[in-house]
């Protein structure tokens, strides 16, 4: 065979104590040198290696992390051998307790640390503060003695050397707290109100104090929640009602030895959303047209301020009037109503919640004012009127057939021709008159206006026979150039006059 099975021996022994040298030594006997590799293994982990010797050598200050199995490995080609050996390193001395007067200290306290060693006295003692770029060396010493800040909060732990060997002890906690200052307490959405129906968030914080920091939140004498927090904590209250008028204050405490700190008390208004909101008119619904009308827009309920807005809806909205009042109505009253104000309106109501209010549209007619009304009758109503009396009359003269003439049409024909002497002369010298004048057959003329008086009314009619010759129509009546043509007549004509008679 190329090599025999390794020796591995350790010097002075395989049983050591902490802080004594300790060699290993693995060997083999070869009949070839060349190709062979010796290793020294300790749980997998090479500690030394070499090639073309048969002798290796590995020298270390044994510490209680060296007990355990080591391993001597000797290979050659394809062959390889091994020898182990049990390593047993006792303890010199036991790692270093730190202890500190205080873990928790007021800011300016006084802060003692120790650093010992459990029946071990003789040793090199060095006190450490942790630091995330490295350890800070604070003394060479067994004790130490500090003033401390906020600062000094952290983890502290000491060092112990004897012949070499150097354990440190677990970390030792200290908190330094600065004292809370006086909380405050506020609304996060910023104004102290709150909207029925909604939760209200709080939160209360200190701008000074070492965390933990334990927040206790009231309202009124109660407590509602306690929270834990480093500066500042949050309270959610759902339970608001229309007249909750208890009042929030919130409490901070930390473990400085100082006492709680509270808050002023916060009061919050509670905003009542508007709701309902009804829209009207004076006069309702219909206006004449020059004339002034009023609009009321009215909310059944709404914390106030309450922002009013009066809208005519065309193609568009169109802002009328806006005004802001410390009440449940706004009354606008728009001047001189034209035809183009027809239309459809509305009005808007919101307040502090943020929530508009529509009310029911109202159609707004503008309807002519009555003196145009009059004038629009005048004109149509007035021809109407005449047409149907020319109508009425030339009706009536129709009515009456053949020669007769009729009395109505003679009545008429006396008034159209008021202030005017109609003459015509008889040929054997008999004269009539168109003018409301009458002659009897003895030639005495009486006015028919003399008839007229008390008793009119018990007036009789006496027709009476007058002899009418032909009129001729070359004769004047009274120089004026009217003519009434006549129908040709032969001989005498028996023609009944309507003569009133007073009944006297």
């Amino acid at each position: 065979e190329p090599f025999i099975k390794p020796t591995l021996s350790a010097r002075p022994s395989s049983n050591i104590t902490e802080g004594d040298r300790i060699q290993f030594e693995c060997s083999t006997v070869v009949a070839r040198m060349r190709g062979i590799e010796i290793i020294l293994l300790k749980n997998r982990t090479i500690l030394k290696s070499v090639r073309d010797e048969k002798l290796l050598k590995y020298s270390t200050v044994a510490t209680l992390e060296d007990s355990g199995e080591y391993q001597c490995k000797v290979e050659q080609g394809r062959a390889s051998k091994t020898t182990n050996l049990n390593v047993v390193v006792s303890e010199l001395f036991p790692k270093p307790i730190l202890a500190a007067s205080m873990e928790n200290l007021d800011e300016n306290g006084e802060l003692r640390l120790s650093c010992s060693i459990n029946g071990f006295r003789r040793a090199n003692f060095s006190v450490f503060r942790k630091n995330a770029n490295g350890d800070i060396w604070l003394k060479n010493s067994r004790n130490l003695t500090m003033r401390v800040s906020v600062n000094d909060t952290g983890s502290y732990f000491c060092k112990a050397e004897v012949k070499g060997i150097v354990k440190q002890s677990k970390p030792v906690g200290i908190n330094v707290f600065a004292p809370v200052s006086k909380p405050t307490l506020s609304v996060v959405s910023g104004l102290p109100e709150v909207v029925l129906g909604k939760a209200l968030q709080l939160i209360c914080h200190s701008a000074m104090g070492t965390p933990p920091i334990t927040f206790t939140f009231y309202k009124g004498n109660d407590v509602e929640e306690i929270v834990i927090n480093d500066t500042y904590a949050t309270f959610w209250d759902g339970n608001i009602t229309r007249d909750d008028k208890r009042g929030y204050k919130c409490e901070a405490k930390n473990n400085h030895s100082s006492s709680t700190k509270t808050s002023n008390i916060l009061n919050v208004t509670v905003i009542v959303p508007v709701r309902n909101a009804s829209f009207g008119s004076a006069p309702y619904g219909e206006v004449e047209d020059g004339s002034a009308i009023t609009f009321l827009c009215s909310v059944r309920e709404g914390s106030w301020p309450i922002h009013f807005r009066i809208f005519r809806k065309t193609d568009r909205e169109v802002l009328l009037y806006e005004k802001s009042e410390n009440a449940d109505r706004v009354v606008w009253r728009k001047e001189a109503m034209s035809r183009q104000d027809t239309g459809m309106y509305y009005c808007l109501a919101s307040n502090r919640a943020n929530l508009d209010v529509r009310s029911q549209p109202l159609t707004i007619s503008v309807i002519l004012a009555s003196w145009q009304k009059g004038i629009i009758a005048a004109f149509v109503l007035l021809p109407l009127a005449g047409a149907a009396a020319l109508t009425l009359w030339w009706f009536l003269c129709k009515k009456k057939k053949g020669n007769e003439s009729s009395p109505v049409c003679v009545s008429a024909l006396g008034t159209s021709l008021t202030s005017e002497k109609l003459t015509r002369q008889h040929n054997d010298g008999d004269y009539y008159s168109g003018s409301g004048y009458i002659e009897d057959s003895e030639n005495h003329m009486k006015s028919t206006d003399e008839s007229k008086g008390p008793d009119l009314e018990s007036a009789e009619v006496e027709y009476t026979e007058v002899e009418v010759s032909t009129l001729d129509p070359h004769r004047g009546i009274d120089s004026v150039p009217i003519h009434f043509p006549a129908p040709e007549q032969k001989g005498t004509e028996t023609v009944y006059s309507e003569i009133r008679k007073a009944n006297n």
